[in-house]
């Protein structure tokens, strides 16, 4: 029945048949997704997996040196600085 039909109306048929999408990795369990994201976490900060998290009375002692500096005055000030005279964007054109 099927050499009396037309090849292309046959790949048609059969196009429509498979699947649109090939199945990919199952989604993480909330626990991996987890795990990942704290090891995303060290490895941004600079720990290592064994190295031990520090105490969060270290935050709010830095953060009081910091903001008591000229550090954090010049920071803001730059940053206020570009907010009122941003850089002009560059426009994109295609070739």
């Amino acid at each position: 029945m099927l050499k009396h039909r037309r090849p292309q109306a046959i790949l048609a048929r059969l196009g429509r048949s498979l699947p649109t999408e090939a199945p990919g990795p199952a989604p993480p369990t909330p626990r991996a997704g987890r795990f990942a994201y704290n090891l995303l976490f060290r490895w941004f900060v600079g720990l290592n997996m064994d190295d031990p998290i520090w105490d969060p009375t270290v935050f709010t002692k830095n953060r009081q040196r910091l903001l008591g500096g000229e550090v954090a005055t010049a920071f803001l000030e730059r940053v206020v600085a570009q907010a009122r005279h941003p850089a002009p964007r560059r426009s994109r054109t295609r070739r």
